[in-house]
């Protein structure tokens, strides 16, 4: 997972 700040398909764990 390396898409988390970037938005990307794994927003799942992403910060609002």
């Amino acid at each position: 997972k390396g898409s988390l700040d970037r938005g990307g398909p794994e927003n799942l764990e992403a910060r609002p």
